[in-house]
C-alpha cells in the first residue's frame, strides 16, 4: 500500500470543522465528566483566543463532551477548523500540563497539520503519506509537535494518544523522499498502541503497515478477521483492503471495494484518488 489515507494515527485527528462538531475532553479522559473547564455562568466557559473568546458548552445530562459553539471568523482563517485545533490544543495544554494526553494531542494535530501542503497533486487529488514530497512540509509545525511529544513521553510515553502522535512523528522524521518510508517503526508503535487500546480502526491501520513489513498476504488475512459486517459503513476499510486484494491479484474484487468506498462518500482529493484506482483496476 502507498500509505493509505494520511491518517496514521487511525483516528484522522478526532475532529472536524470546528464550528460543526465538540472536541470532547472527557472522552480523551483529560477532564473528569461533566466538569466546566472554565469560567462561570450557565454551563460555559470562555477561552479568549487571538480576535476573540472562543464560547463553549458542557452537556450535564448524560453528555460528556464539551462542546465548540463559537469562535470569531478571525480565528477560522487557515485552512478550515485547523487553526482552531491548534490554538486550542495549544490552551488545552497551558491548562493541564501534567496531562500527558493533552500534549500528545497538541503534538498529533500539529503533525498533521504540517502535511498539509503535500496531500495533494496539482490537480487536487490526495497523495498517500508514503508518496508525499517531506520537503513541502511546515517544519517550523514539526518543531513544535516535537516538542510537545518529547514533553508527552516525559508524563506517560504509553498512552495511546502519546503513541500516536509518535506514529506521526516517525514519519514527520522522513527528511526526503529518497529516505525508505519508516515501516517497521510505524508496525512497531501499532503493536504497542495494541497493548493499550485494540479496536479496528488501530487494527485497520496497522495492516497498511504490516502490508509494507511483512507482505500483502499476512496483512489481508488480519483484514479478513476483523468484523467486516461493523465496517461496512467505513470507507477506509474497503479502500485499504481493496489495496490489498489487488496487491495479491484478486483486481475483480478489489474493484468492488474501491466502488464500496466511493459509494460511501469521501472527500474530493480522496475521491479522485479512489476514482483513479478504480480506473486503473477495470482498464
Amino acid at each position: 500500500m502507498n500509505g493509505g489515507l494520511d491518517d496514521p494515527g487511525g483516528e484522522g485527528v478526532q475532529c472536524g470543522r470546528a464550528a460543526q462538531i465538540g472536541l470532547s475532553l472527557t472522552d480523551q479522559g483529560l477532564i473528569p465528566q461533566g466538569r466546566v473547564l472554565l469560567g462561570q455562568g450557565d454551563h460555559h466557559a470562555a477561552i479568549v483566543l487571538p480576535g476573540g473568546p472562543a464560547r463553549f458548552g458542557v452537556t450535564d445530562q448524560g453528555g460528556q463532551a464539551l462542546r465548540f459553539r463559537r469562535v470569531r471568523q478571525q480565528v477560522a482563517q487557515h485552512a478550515g477548523y485547523a487553526r482552531e485545533i491548534l490554538i486550542l490544543s495549544g490552551v488545552l495544554c497551558d491548562l493541564l500540563p501534567d496531562a500527558a494526553e493533552a500534549q500528545g494531542l497538541a503534538a498529533l494535530v500539529r503533525y498533521a497539520e504540517a502535511r498539509r501542503p503535500a496531500r495533494q497533486d496539482d490537480g487536487g487529488v490526495m497523495v498517500p503519506l508514503s508518496e508525499q514530497d517531506p520537503a513541502l512540509w511546515d517544519q517550523a509545525l514539526i518543531g513544535q509537535a516535537e516538542t510537545y511529544l518529547r514533553r508527552a513521553a516525559a508524563l506517560d510515553a504509553f498512552a495511546p494518544r502519546v503513541i500516536q502522535a509518535a506514529i506521526h512523528g516517525a514519519w514527520c522524521a522522513r527528511r526526503d523522499l529518497g529516505q525508505p518510508a519508516p515501516w517497521p517503526d510505524i508496525l512497531a508503535l501499532y503493536d504497542m498502541l495494541l497493548t493499550r487500546r485494540d479496536d479496528a480502526v488501530i487494527r485497520l491501520n496497522r495492516a497498511v503497515a504490516l502490508a509494507e513489513v511483512r507482505g500483502a498476504p499476512a496483512a489481508l488475512a488480519e483484514i479478513e478477521a476483523l468484523d467486516g459486517a461493523r465496517l461496512t459503513d467505513f470507507a477506509p476499510y474497503h479502500a485499504v483492503r481493496a489495496d490489498l486484494l489487488e496487491r495479491v491479484g484478486r483486481t475483480g474484487e478489489a474493484a468492488t471495494a474501491v466502488q464500496a468506498a466511493l459509494d460511501l462518500g469521501s472527500p474530493p482529493a480522496e475521491r479522485a484518488w479512489l476514482e483513479a484506482k478504480l480506473r486503473r483496476l477495470r482498464a
